[in-house]
């Protein structure tokens, strides 16, 4: 029997129809099992695909969860360094303060109560820690992505703070200079999502006990932790505080960059810039209003006054003259600084140069030695007015000439009425100069003046080269106060100004006039003068005299802070008339790194730099993961 065959091209080989059936079968099992493996890798890219999409939201959560933990931590710094100060000399009281601090289980209520910002967040209190919420779980901050906008995550974190075992320090009722110092530990747990994955760290301060204890509710306390200081704030730490009523306008011009405070009212015209607390007793603040001054009881009058910055606290409590519980005249002769001026018997005691009786004391320049050797030391006392009194730095030491035109003429064991004086705190010594050629000279051994210069009398000038001017070396600290008036007549400067926050050279000058006002000399002064100093004129005003009648003599840049009875005038304006203004806030005196002796309100403050060096809030924090939250 024959096989059916198949036809095939010209040329081809017939094939049996049943070898044909076979190779189709053949194929189709191929294309089978090629499918089946295409399909298992298909399966297991799409797996690994998802599974690297988790991977990445678990580490974008992490992120997440990291940046709101850090964002939560720059929340606390913020509030413990700038809302808590703030708040504090707003309306801290000295019966509130010292029972939060004497009471070590109420120490965090320091926190509770201050580091509160105008309309954020308010603490929550357990008991034994506080806690603040930044976000919540129900609704947490949506992070995005900068420029598009678009949507990465969103985070809710919590901070703690409790104390920390350290026990606080409380000055008792009536002690000079007054602080509270109380000491914490800190835990910020923050959760991050994106998409369906979360994640959770934690940080803490050095030392801090660990997360879950403080989730649990029972941390441990480190015994050392960041600290809280609360101290009675110095008259130095105002950008302007002015005691009453002044016709001074602040200008577009005008910026404050530190606090401001008006016993009485602000007067504005356009748009000042405060960049810091600014306050008045007044209600109604008075306004320009385009050339017709009006008083109201509001912030701004637009369209036409509209201060730029923050808010005017209107209605704010007064701020009352220095008392005589820091005395400048009793300090510069090494008496205890509280009480009356001292008479001829004290300041003869303080000097050996003086013999040691009641008669009057001559005029002339002493170094208050005396008490070097047993309540301490005291500083420079003139009797009588001073025609020119010039800070210089020779040699790197500090170095004082004085002259006081009304002492005796000079002999060679008697100083006359001009004097070098060179203090060098490293020797402990203190030489002075007289004569034509400086050719005599004393030392005083062991002996490290206290930082005060006392003027009693005035600083006066009547031509160029007389008054006040000079450089401050960069490691002292000076206060020049007088009982009359201080004139300036040059620039005034410090030898290594502050660069900026965080910057804390050590040189630093105070200028109290106690009966009179502190006096730019006009016609004297070169143009664009430098002055760098705390001013203080309690019973007068800080000003330029010939403001109104000298010719344009560009700016006057200030560095310090200035408290005066009266806003006192440098210039007018159309035309253009005596000095302009650059007012630059000196920030250490934000705390009561201020001149020696300066005076304290009865309002309180809460420094951080440079009195807490280092800082450990701005320490590294110990980081840890979550798991299972």
């Amino acid at each position: 029997m024959k096989l059916p065959m198949t036809r095939l091209p010209k040329g081809g080989s017939p094939v049996p129809l049943g070898e044909q059936g076979v190779a189709l079968l053949t194929v189709m099992l191929a294309i089978f099992i090629l499918t089946l493996v295409v399909a298992a890798l298909t399966v297991a890219t799409m797996g690994e695909t998802t599974l690297s999409f988790d991977q990445l939201r678990g580490a974008q959560a992490l992120a997440v969860a990291e940046a709101g933990a850090y964002r939560a931590l720059a929340e606390l710094r913020r509030r413990i360094e700038v809302d808590l100060r703030n708040q504090v000399e707003a309306r801290a009281t000295e019966a509130a303060i010292r029972a939060v601090c004497t009471d070590q289980a109420r120490n965090r209520e320091v926190i509770t109560t201050y580091a509160v910002p105008g309309g954020g967040s308010a603490w929550t209190d357990d008991g034994s820690k506080a806690s603040l919420e930044i976000g919540t779980p129900g609704s947490p901050i949506l992070m995005t992505e900068r420029g598009t906008g678009a949507a990465i995550g969103a985070f809710s974190a919590r901070v703690l703070v409790r104390q920390s075992g350290r026990a606080p320090a409380c000055s008792p009722s009536g002690q000079t200079p007054e602080r509270h110092e109380m000491w914490f530990d800190y835990a910020i747990v923050s959760t991050g999502t994106v998409q369906n994955a979360t994640r959770t760290v934690c940080l803490r301060s050095p030392g801090a006990d660990a997360c879950p204890r403080w989730l649990a509710g029972n941390p441990a306390a480190s015994g050392q932790g960041f600290p809280v200081l609360v101290e009675r704030a110095a008259y130095s730490q105002k950008a302007l505080l002015v005691f009453g009523a002044s016709d001074v306008w602040m200008f577009d011009t005008t910026t404050f960059p530190g606090p401001v405070h008006m016993n009485r009212y602000l007067q504005i015209w356009g748009g000042p810039t405060f960049l810091d607390l600014v306050s008045q007793s007044d209600n109604a603040v008075r306004f320009g209003n385009n050339g017709s001054p009006v008083f109201l009881a509001t912030g701004s009058n637009p369209p036409y006054d509209v201060p730029r910055g923050g808010p005017i606290e209107r209605g704010a409590p007064s701020i009352p003259a220095p008392d005589l519980s820091s005395n400048p005249a009793r300090a510069a002769v090494g008496l205890p600084p509280s009480g009356s001026d001292p008479g001829p018997t004290e300041i003869r005691g303080g000097a050996s140069d003086l013999p040691d009786s009641s008669g009057v004391v001559p005029q002339g320049t002493y170094i208050m030695d005396q008490r070097c050797s047993t309540t301490g030391c005291g500083g420079i006392y003139i009797r009588g007015d001073a025609s020119r009194l010039v800070t210089a730095v020779e040699g790197g030491l500090q170095v004082i000439y004085v002259r006081v035109p009304g002492a005796s003429v000079a002999t060679p064991v008697q100083p006359g009425p001009d004097i070098k004086i060179v203090l060098d705190p490293g020797a402990a010594t203190v030489t002075t100069f007289w004569g034509p050629l400086w050719e005599y000279t004393r030392t005083y051994n062991g002996v490290r003046l206290n930082g005060l210069i006392y003027v009693d009398g005035g600083i006066t000038a009547s031509r160029v080269g007389e008054g006040l001017y000079g450089v401050v070396q960069q490691g002292t600290r000076l206060t020049i106060a007088a009982t009359g008036e201080i004139r300036i007549t040059d620039h005034l400067v410090y030898q290594r100004p502050p660069a900026g926050p965080g910057d804390n050279p050590q040189n630093v000058l105070g200028l109290w006039s106690r009966g009179g006002n502190v006096t730019i000399e006009g016609s004297l002064t070169p143009r664009n003068l430098y002055v760098d100093a705390a001013v203080l004129t309690p019973v007068g005003k800080f000003w330029v005299r010939g403001w109104n009648t000298l010719p344009d003599k560009g700016t006057i840049s200030f560095l310090g802070g200035t408290v005066q009875q009266t806003y006192g005038e440098f210039g007018g304006f159309d035309p253009i008339r005596g000095y302009g203004r650059a007012m630059t806030y000196d920030w250490r005196l934000r705390s009561n790194v201020s001149p020696p002796f300066f005076p304290l309100t009865p309002g309180y403050t809460a420094p951080r730099w440079p009195v807490i060096t280092p800082d450990v809030l701005y320490d590294k924090p110990q980081w840890e993961e979550m798991v299972g939250l």
